[in-house]
Parts: structure tokens; sequence; C-alpha cells
């Protein structure tokens, strides 16, 4: 939260020390007079200057954009330093399970009440779960009604207590605290009293400081802790370095290390089955082996031959640079495999002569060659529904077999319905007759008619065309072509000559199969085809995450057996060393009479207070809650310390393909006999894995019932052996062993004995430490723990640091890194579908090509001109000081994208003279324009319950029209009570009578008054309101005007007259929508008119969609109540008919234009309107445009409407001919002509008429 005042100052130098430390920072502002030159560009402005309002603004501001994008929220003023790498490692170690209200309790002495210091501080910065978020977002009604307060953190703490009943600050959570310091009278000057500060242990172990009044005062603060955050990592880098020393001189053995080969190339992927292992082919220069289970050799096809050739020279010269005295004999062996993932692997034996022992040696190399081509997949959606044209050849000898088939197709296709359709082709031999008796075909043609017949009612036929081969073709039946695979027998080249005539017979447009008659399938087959694109049937639903898709679990779940009297020492201090380091844990207790005030909160409390049953209750609630979720559950007491990072390694490396069952085991002494030994001691905790908890709650009756004893590890063991028949503990498995170290009697107190613990190595080693009795041994273990790791991670570092020197020394090529370029800024988003990718407008100095699929050329408008001889010049003088001597002749070609993430991308060829050589020479550059401009929400409150006027002007010719509106409109608006209002504008001619008989309108008056009595108890009504067009308007209906897509023909100014003279019976505070009577629509779209138009802020013009005339043109299959596609018609942008505005915003941008665009108060105005000096203006979009008040205008495609009824309409009555466009021959205006097709459709029907 900062103000305008401070942006340069405080707001800048917050977002300097925390901005690229966190995922995302925002500065909100009151925006009552923003200036937009702030160089800080992440500033959002609120347009509501109420200060005890901001949160909630802010808080909805959240809600509406970065809710399902982030954990957490951290609100917090801009005089407050974050230290934000401490409160980036604090909130990533906390679950996101729970609802987070979390930061410094405030001060009693701020407040009235001492209730009132529960809240949160803001000063000290406020942590929110997006659960939190999630909840307030419902409630933040009543949180505005009930900011009684100037205190933000009070109006916020109130807010969150109603939404989520968390009715104090959380000062810590699992252990976490996000603590701060503030600072006194006496500290507020850093930078006198530092020296004081730094010697203070609250003041360095705080996550915030406050309150900061200076921006130096950032900067000292950020340095002093960025020195912390770095001594301690060059004490990770030491550690590092100290283990790589151990590991170059063998002490640490290589073969633990996982080391990817080559640098950059993922490693190979795991197969799923053995079906899907990448196998390997042996080969030489000439020939692979074995390439196939039909292939013993084969030679090497050309390019795979100069592949090889290629990795062999490579291989040879690294032999060279590698072995000295080594002359190369020949390939002993060669291997190749190619994985999709990696690329081209090679593993090659190749033959050396040692020029001094003359003795022959073998050395073994692999060499592989990455990916690197871009995959262009077009994914063309495809549907089951289409029609198949099955065709069937025949020949003479093949009668039996077709009758077959035909007996196949009867069930599985025309009994089911299957949309599918079957010709026979009959094929004749030269001298064959083909009527009659003789007809060796006869057979099969009855038993086509007879089933075409049965199944006429259904729309299946059979039918069928002949075809008499010539006297080359006609050759007695060889049955040995029976052995050949093909019907055909050795000709199959009369596969062309049977679909060339068939198809005939078909058309152009069909799916077509060509069939065997011996061939057997089933429904499945059909689905399988190759599909014409069409629109989807049904929306699939996905998970929301890929995780639960493929079945990605966590990895460590841990359930901690602890009592009431262990929460708050033993509990609590077994979650502040392990809750961090595992994705999930759980305390379970006895709950017979639980308080609810601990501050441990992840607790389980059973009723049933038998305590030999309490395990099975565990299990049963984590079978219940968390078995799809994770891949391990360990079990253990309170009294057992965890090295949780240990566990979670050893863990990772296990494959969660079997049943575990891992641990230590009971010692003899514990028990009463030698098998009950063999079961795991909970004590030093047990590991059992998904698949074993989902066989025992199958078995958890069992279980139950045979739980004889209180020792907790017999019954858990007995109940793990029934379900899974693993009959004792697993030590160790696939060499993994979760070892653990018992404290003797000797050692139980650490405190005082850890010297000796700390020699033993078994101790070092140990997972699991136990018993332990005392909380603050778990500290100290978790310590002494937790440095050997750190010892470790600083030996990491220093291979690092060490390997980080060879990439920028050049030992380690550039190619294998990723650079993101420019620095600072995002890489572009991946594109979700084939549908979002973004695309490359190819320009020059003066003009764009191909800017849309409606546009070949189009001059750069000013601005973009302007934008683009900068980027040039930018480019020429990088390019001036790269390269000497040239001199810059022209652009060869450019390129521009935007990209919402990035910017501005440029792509640049430009050609340039090389002075020396006078030869032309072409260079390639990149640039981009990055985002920066501040983003301004003036966040205005919009609802969907808002009541829209929606003014429907009518012609006299349009009557029809109107009436099928009306009908439309009765039923999606009246019918479902939808908030609106329906008035009539009717334009009568200059002589037109308005009464009696005689009035044209008289249908559409009749038609309202029925409808308005029928609703008059749900207050639905239409009105309307007449209008006499002046001499010069009123002309003949020309039938041309229905070629045009706006309903106003050329007279498109007549829109302002209609509104001006219709809003005085309206009222100047309502919603108002100006409709076409050709137009049809869906709720959704009047739900978008009331969400996009804002009264004082935005009118809002839909660009619907205009349906092509399928009906008449035969072009395409109408289809009105399809989803939009580019088959059925195109988004009219030239079309302003539909407008919505509020009338306030309409009266005071009209007032703006009167000089140059007369006002409409009667019939008689309407003349000075055609004769306005502004001829520019020519709608009510236009007016809004032109009158240059600070309404905006959206303009947006809106699939939920649709137009193209009048024309449909007309076409079906052809009373008065086929409309033509006067704008035909005129490239500005054409774009208001109706197209009759798509681009497609017309170039198909001008081949087919050619």
């Amino acid at each position: 939260m900062s103000a305008q005042n401070e942006i340069d100052t405080l707001a800048t130098a917050f977002n300097k020390t925390v901005a690229h430390l966190v995922n995302k920072i925002k500065f909100f502002i009151n925006a009552d007079n923003v200036k937009s030159n702030f160089k800080l560009k992440n500033i959002v402005g609120f347009t509501d200057t109420r200060e005890h309002l901001r949160p909630f603004h802010i808080l909805k501001y959240i809600a509406d954009n970065y809710l399902d994008d982030y954990d957490y929220f951290v609100l917090a003023p801009d005089t407050t330093y974050i230290d934000a790498r401490v409160l980036r490692d604090k909130l990533s170690h906390i679950s996101i399970s729970f609802d987070i209200y979390l930061g410094t309790k405030m001060r009693t002495e701020d407040v009235e009440s001492d209730a009132d210091a529960n809240y949160c501080d803001l000063d000290a910065g406020i942590v929110l779960s997006s659960s939190v978020i999630r909840k307030i977002r419902s409630n933040l009604d009543w949180c505005v009604r009930n900011a009684a307060t100037q205190l933000h953190s009070l109006n916020i703490g109130r807010c969150v207590k109603y939404s989520t009943k968390i009715d104090q600050c959380q000062p810590a959570w699992q252990g976490i605290a996000i603590t701060s310091y503030r600072l006194t009278a006496s500290s507020h000057k850093i930078y006198r009293d530092f020296h004081f500060l730094r010697d203070d242990a609250k003041f360095n172990e705080a996550t915030a400081i406050f309150p900061i009044t200076i921006s130096d005062d950032f900067y000292r603060l950020h340095i002093y802790f960025s020195r912390l955050h770095l001594e301690a990592a060059v004490g990770n880098l030491v550690m590092l370095e100290r283990n790589s020393t151990e590991i170059s001189n063998g002490s640490i053995s290589n073969d633990i290390l996982e080391i990817r080969w080559p640098l950059g190339v993922p490693p190979s992927s795991i197969p799923a089955t053995r079906h899907d292992l990448l196998t390997w082919t042996m080969l030489n220069e000439t020939h692979s082996f074995l390439l196939d289970s039909e292939t013993n050799v084969a030679p090497l096809p050309g390019i795979d031959a100069a592949d090889f050739a290629k990795i062999l020279n490579h291989t040879l010269e690294r032999a060279a640079a590698t072995y000295t005295g080594l002359e190369f004999l020949s390939v002993h062996t060669a291997y190749r495999r190619f994985d999709p993932v990696r690329g081209m692997d090679y593993k090659l034996l190749l033959k050396f002569l040692n020029t001094s022992t003359r003795r022959v040696t073998v050395k073994a190399f692999e060499a592989m060659k990455p990916l690197g081509m871009v995959e262009i997949i077009p994914s063309p959606y495809v549907t089951e529904s289409t029609r198949i044209a099955i065709l069937l050849p025949t020949f003479e000898h093949q009668v039996e077999e077709s009758l077959n088939f035909i007996e196949r197709y009867e069930k599985i296709c025309m009994e089911n319905l299957d949309n599918t359709f079957l010709m026979l082709v009959f094929l004749y031999g030269a001298e064959t007759p083909s009527k009659g008796d003789g007809d060796v075909f006869g057979r099969l043609k009855s038993h086509a008619i007879n089933l075409s017949e049965k199944f006429k009612a259904d729309g299946s036929r059979i039918a069928w065309v002949s075809i008499r081969l010539p006297t080359e073709c006609t050759k007695p039946f060889n049955v040995d072509d029976l052995a050949l695979s093909s019907m055909y027998g050795n000709d199959e080249i009369l596969s062309l000559a049977v679909t060339d005539l068939a198809l005939r017979k078909i058309g152009l447009d069909s799916l077509v199969m060509v069939a065997s008659n011996s061939m057997a399938f089933k429904p499945d087959f059909l689905n399988r085809k190759p599909m014409s694109a069409k629109k989807a049937t049904k929306n699939i639903i996905r998970p929301r995450y890929f995780s639960s898709e493929l079945g990605i679990r966590e990895k460590v779940f841990i359930g901690v057996m602890s009592a009431q009297n262990e929460i708050d020492t033993l509990a609590t201090a077994f979650n502040k060393t392990v809750a961090h380091l595992v994705n999930k844990i759980k305390f379970f207790i006895n709950a017979d009479n639980v308080k609810s005030n601990f501050k441990l909160k992840n607790i389980v409390g059973f009723t049933d207070t038998r305590e030999h049953l309490r395990p099975f209750h565990i299990l049963k609630y984590i079978a219940d809650n968390y078995l799809d979720d994770y891949d391990y559950f360990v079990l253990a007491p309170d009294t057992t310390y965890i090295d949780a990072r240990v566990l979670r390694d050893k863990l990772s490396h296990i494959s969660i393909s079997f049943d575990i069952y891992l641990g230590t085991k009971m010692r003899t002494e514990d028990v009463e006999s030698d098998a009950d030994a063999n079961y795991c001691d909970l004590d030093a905790g047990i590991v059992l894995s998904s698949s074993v908890i989902r066989k025992i709650r199958s078995n958890l009756d069992w279980c139950v019932r045979n739980a004889a004893t209180q020792l907790h590890s017999l019954n858990i063991g007995r109940c793990v052996k029934y379900s899974t028949k693993i009959d004792q503990c697993q030590p160790a498995w696939q060499g993994i062993a979760i070892t653990s170290y018992r404290l003797t009697a000797s050692s139980h107190k650490i405190y005082r004995d850890f010297h000796f613990l700390r020699d033993d190595a078994k101790f070092n080693e140990a997972t699991a430490i136990f018993p332990i009795t005392i909380s603050d041994d778990f500290y100290r273990l978790h310590i002494y723990f937790s440095r050997l790791h750190l010892e470790a991670a600083v030996g990491n570092l220093v291979m690092l640091e060490r390997n980080s020197t060879e990439i920028s020394n050049g030992s380690i090529s550039n190619d294998i890194l990723e650079i993101r370029w420019p620095l600072g800024v995002p890489p572009s988003s991946i594109p979700a579908t084939r549908h979002d990718l973004l695309t490359w407008t190819m320009l020059n100095e003066t003009h764009s090509f191909l800017l849309d699929s409606e546009t070949n050329v189009a001059p750069l408008p000013g601005i973009d001109a302007a934008d683009f001889a900068k980027i040039l010049n930018h480019t020429l003088e990088r390019a001036a000081a790269t390269y000497t001597g040239l001199e810059f002749l022209s652009v060869h070609t450019a390129y521009r994208r935007f990209d919402p993430v990035r910017g501005m991308d440029y792509k640049l060829l430009l050609k340039f003279l090389n002075t020396s050589t006078r030869r032309v020479t072409v260079k390639a550059f990149e640039a981009m324009k990055p985002l920066g401009m501040v983003e301004i929400i003036p966040s205005p409150y919009v609802t969907e319950s808002t009541r829209i006027a929606i003014l429907l002007p009518t012609f006299e010719h349009q009557v029809e029209e109107s009436l099928n509106f009306i009908e439309r409109y009765e039923k999606i608006c009246m019918e479902n009570l939808d908030n609106t209002f329906l008035m009539l504008v009717f334009l009568y001619g200059a002589d037109t009578p308005s009464k009696g008989d005689g009035d044209v309108f008289g249908r559409l008056k009749s038609h309202a008054i029925n409808l308005s009595e029928k609703f008059k108890a749900d207050g639905s009504r239409i009105a309307w309101v007449s209008i006499r067009l002046p001499t010069e308007c009123t002309k003949p209906f020309n039938v041309d005007d229905l070629a045009l897509s706006s309903m106003y023909g050329n007279d498109e100014i007549l829109s302002l007259a209609v509104t001006d003279l219709a809003l005085r019976k309206i009222g100047l505070d309502s919603l108002v929508m100006v409709a076409s009577n050709s137009m049809a629509f869906k709720p959704d779209f009047l739900n978008r008119v009331r969400m996009n138009t804002i009264q004082g802020f935005q009118v809002y013009s839909a660009i619907g969609f205009m349906l092509y005339p399928c009906r008449w043109t035969g072009l395409c299959k109408e289809c009105s109540n399809c989803d939009v596609s580019q088959s059925l018609g195109y988004f009219d942008r030239q079309n302003f008919d539909v407008v919505s505005f509020y009338s306030r915003d309409y009266v005071e941008a009209r007032k703006k234009l009167e000089s140059s665009v007369p006002i409409v108060r009667s019939d008689r105005d309407i003349s000075q309107l055609l004769e306005r000096t502004d001829k520019s203006v020519n709608s009510i979009v236009g007016m809004f445009i032109k009158s240059d008040t600070p309404i905006h205008l959206l303009r947006a495609v809106e699939p939920n409407l649709k137009f193209g009824g009048a024309l449909v309409n007309h076409l079906d009555r052809q009373t008065t001919g086929v409309p033509k466009c006067i704008y035909r021959d005129n490239p500005e205006k054409h774009g208001k002509c109706i197209r009759m097709g798509s681009k497609k459709q017309l170039g198909e029907w001008i081949v087919r008429r050619g």
C-alpha cells in the first residue's frame, strides 16, 4: 500500500529490495488524479479514494486476478522493510492445506480494547493464504459494510474473523514464525543507530522491520541482510568444497553420483511396461542387423549412413585427442537407439592398433545426437459421427465372400444404425453376362435389394455399380491367388480403377473406405477412421491439475502418535524439526476431552479411547483421506526423532511399484516369542507404501478383531502380514535401509553424552533416534544433523562454483545453456492450444502484410510506423557498433509479434553493403520492446441484475423480422423473467398512415399489447414509440439494402435519431441496448451486456457472428444452433448496429458534438441530422469515439449474438430478386457487404464450376 507522492521514493526503494526475490509484487494507490509517467510500472490505482475501503479493493483485485496463481499473499505498507529471502523460505515450509492469517499482533496502546489487539498489525505485514482470500471474496460485501474504523489492521482482521472464523492473529504456524521488529524513537535513525541494532538478536531474526521513513534506509537494511545471507552462502560453499575434495580423492565413490550426460539433455524416460522398452539396433558403416522381427540384414538408407559416418568421424577425433599412439583399424561393433526424449544414442566399440606394442585393442565410446528440430503438428478436431461410404469390390469368384461380408455388415452397421453406406462394385469379365439368370452377381443384387427395403425407414441402404474389365484383365480363376494377402491377387492396380469409377456415384465431400470382402471387423474399427474436422459434440471434463490426471503423488506423509499432555512439548518439538521437510504431518491423540486451543493445529482426535485400536483408527483415517495423495506413510510415536531430510531422500530412491513394510525389527527381549520379533518396531518408525495401506483398508475388520495385545508394533505387523502376505519387517529395500539408533540408559541424557554419541558411526547414519524424553533433545539433535547436511551442501556449492567457472571461461559450450533474453523479461507463455499460438506479422517501413485472414496489405498506423522506425534506428546503431565496414541499404524482411507476457518482439533481416568487398550481405537481428506502462484499475462495481432497456428500430419493410425477434424475446426474456424491457421504435415514411387498418405496424402493436397483458403479473411489458421520417429519408424499399450487414442499409446515421427520440421515454439512469431485428441471441449475451457496460466508464459494442445463407447457396449446412465455426459464418467487424450504454453517458457525449452533429429533439430535426457538418460520424459507436469523453469503448467478439436472418428469410421467399451489394467494387467499404460463403467454399465452388 503506497501513495502517489511516495512512488518515486519509498515505493521504489521497496521494489528494488524485494521485487527480484518474490514471484509478483504490486503497488496499490488511490488514483483520483494519477500521472502516467512513473518510473515504477507495477502500479494499480483505485478511483474510489475512501481510504478505509482500500484494503478491500486490494483484496478484490487479488481475488479477481491472482487467486489461483499463488499460495500466499502478503499485505504491507511501503514503510516496512521485508527480508524477502527469509519470508520466501519460511512460507515454503508451511503447508498450504490450512487457512493462514499470519503476522505480528497489534499493541494494546494502538487500539481501544484488548480484543482488538488480537488482530495482525498491517504495519508489520500480514500473510494470508489463498484459501483465506477465497473465503473473504465470498464475504466482501459484509466486510465493506462493517469497515467502521480508519485502522486497516482492524478492518482486515474483522473481515478475516467473519469469513474464516480465525479469531486472532497467528504469530506462528507449524513452528514457523513471521517475526517483526518495531523501530523505536531512539532507533529510528538507522544510519545513526545501526551499530546498536545489529547486536540485537531479535533485529537479526526479524522478517519485517518498520517503520521506515526514508528510502535510503531500505538500501542500508538490504545491504546488511544480504551480507548475512551471503556469509551463510559462503559457509555452504566452503562445505561443498570440502565434500568435492573428498569425492575427487576417492573418499566418496563416484558411483553414488547421478551425472546426466550430455549436459543439458534430459535423461531417458523410464518405460511404463516391458512393451515400452527402447531397443538398440546393431549396425556398421553400411548395414543394420535385426532391425525388426522380420529383417535380419538391411542396408542403411543414405541419410542414416551419412549420420553414422559423421558420428564415427567425431568419435575418432575425440579418440585421437584422448589416447596417443593408437591407429584406427575398424568398427568392432556399433549400436544405436532413438529416444524420443533425448535423441539418437550411439554405442561404438572401435578397434585400434597400439603403434608401440603392435597389439590390437578395443575402446568403447558413447555418442549422441540431441533433438533439435521444431515439430509443428496440426491437430484438426475430428468427430465420430461422420458418414462412411464403404466400397466393396467383388470379382466373379468372390461372390460367397461378399455374401458373408454383407451378413456381417448387416449385424454390425445396419442393425445398430451406424452412419455408413455400402456400395458393391461388381467386376465383370469381358464376356460375362450381367443380366438375367446368367448374372453371376444376381444373388448379391437380390440380397442388397432385400436389405435396403428392410432398413429403408432407418435410411440404410446398399447400392452397386458394375464395371466391365477388358480382355487383358479377364482370366480364369487361379487358386494360387488365394495364397496372396491382397484380394486383387497380382492385379492390385485395379483398386485405382474401382475407386475412380465408384467415386463418380458418391461425391467429393464423402469419407470413403475401400474394403476387402474377406475382412472381419468390429464397430470400434470404424471409429478409428480418418475423420474430417467438425465441431465438438460435447465437452470433455479434464482434471484441474496434471498430477490428478497422471496419478502423480507427493512423497511422504508422517503420522505421529501422541497424547494430550505431550502436545505442547514433545509433539511441538517433533513438528518443528520435521514438518517443514516432509509433505504432510498429522498428530493423532485420544480425544475423550480435548481442549481446542492447542498451538499445534494439525491434530486429529479419536473418541474411541481403546489404546490398542488407535493404530487402526490412524490407518483408516489415512486410507479415507490421503491414500491417493502420497507414496509412503510413516508411523512413529512422538518420542522418536526423525532425520526428515535423509528419510525423504531415501524414500525417493525406492520404487513405488512394490508393497513396502520397512523399519527396524523388534528386540527379542521386548516380545514373548522369536516369531513376534520379526515385526517392525513402531518406536523406530514404520514405513508403509500406499499399496500396503490400500490392502490393509480391505482387511481392517480382521485387523481390529485380532488386535489381541497392547503392543502396537505387533498389532500392525500381524495386520500387514494378513493383508499383504509380507511375513516380516523389511530392514532394507532395493539397497535402501531405514536405520535407527536406540538410546541406552547410559546415553539417555543427550546434552550430557552427546560428545560420545557423535563419534558413533551408527548414530550419524541413523534415520530415526529413540526414545527422546524431553523436547529440548529434539532441537539438539536437529541442530546437529542440520549442521551435517549444511556441510554437505556447502561442498556441493563449491563444486557448482567450479563448474560455473568452467562455463564462463568456455570449457563448457554456451550451446547447452538456456539464457533468457532480454535479461529480466519473462519468457513467452506456452500456448494452451493451437488456437492460442502467437502469430508473427510481416511488415516493412510503411505496410503490414497478411495482418489477419481478411487483409492482405494494410498501411501501418502512425504510432506503429513510428515504433518500427525507432526499433530500426536502434538496430542500426547496434549494427554499426558490432560490425565495421557495413553500409545499410534496406530492410530485407521484418516481423513482429505482440506477446501479452513479454511485450512487442521484432525480427529484422537487414541488407548491408560491405564497403571493402562491395558485396551485399544480410544480417539478422532480434529486438523487443518490453511491457512497462502503469496499470490503472478503476474497479467499478457491476452486477448481472441490472435492468436492460432494449430499443428495437423497425422500418416498414422489416415487420416480419421484428415479429420473429419478439417471438425469440418472449422465450428468452419474458418467459424466464429476465430483467429487461423492450421498446419498439417504428420508423414511418413521410406519407405512411399510422392509424387504422392502413397502419403497417398494426400487427406489431397488437402482438406487443397481447404479450404485455400475458406477462403483466411478472412486470414484463413491451412499449413503442413512433417516429415520422422526413421526405428525404422516405424511399421505396431497395432489395440491395439486404446485402448490407447493417439493418439501416446506407442510412446508419438514423441510429442516432432513433436513440435521441427514444431516450426521452426511458430516463437518464437506464442501461440501454440498441438492437437489430435480424439478431438472434442467448441469455449469456445479455449478462455480458450488463457486465461490460459500466456507467460513467464504458460502453459495449458486441461483434456479432454473421451467418452465411447456407440453405440458399448450398455451400454449407445450415445450423443456427451450432457453435460458431469458419464454415458457418464470420464475425462482422463492420456491423455497429448493436451497442449498449447508459443514457446519461449517451446524453453527455451527444451534447459535446451538438454543434457538428445536431441533437434530434423532434421528428422535424432529423433533416438537420442528415445535413450535419461532421460526416465522419455515422453511428452511435462513431459518436462516442468522436465526442472525446472519458468513456471507454469495448468491442469484443460475441459468439452468442448472431446476424443474417433478414437475408436468409428474403432468399427463402425470393419475391424481389437476389440482393446485390452496392459496395462490391469499392475496396474501402466492401466489408459492409454480407458474404455468401468463406473463401475456401467460394474457391471450391469456382473450381467445380470450371
